[in-house]
């Protein structure tokens, strides 16, 4: 009965640590691994496809809100809107190991750009298995319009 009771809270803790305690992905080494790339021959001056890949387990959430940001003497600025930015609410999942096509048009919100560089920021959002933390990852791609 003694080695019956023992071998019950042995695989109770175990059971807990492999729950809450397996480690996960840190922040800073997930931005590796959730990826955003422009698809070749698809940039214009008012939109573009990129490819959003997920090289993980885990699934991650994101929606079709985006930012642009333009290089002003070596640093990345927020490009002002010449809208309202409003973007739909829906929610897209972006399943471990998948990769989706995503159409961007800024038109709307920023204009047909001028010749520079630019860079997309898109966020990409993952539940911790705890639940209790969210982990919020801002994904960019650089982009040249000639």
């Amino acid at each position: 009965m003694k080695n019956k009771k023992s071998t019950i809270i042995v695989a109770l803790i175990l059971s807990f640590l492999l729950a809450y305690y397996v480690p996960e992905l840190e922040e800073s080494s997930i931005k590796e691994f959730v990826t955003l790339e422009l698809k070749e021959g698809s940039l214009t001056k008012t939109g573009a496809v990129f490819i959003f890949s997920n090289k993980t387990n885990d699934a991650f959430s994101y929606g079709e809100g985006f930012e642009l940001e333009y290089k002003r003497d070596n640093f990345w600025v927020s490009l002002d809107s010449i809208n309202d930015l409003g973007f739909s609410c829906m929610l897209y999942v972006l399943k471990g190991n998948e990769s989706k096509e995503i159409v961007v048009n800024w038109e709307w919100y920023y204009g047909e750009l001028e010749s520079g560089e630019y860079r997309l920021v898109k966020s990409a959002n993952k539940t911790k298995k705890n639940g209790t933390n969210t982990i919020k990852l801002d994904v960019r791609v650089e982009l040249i319009i000639d």
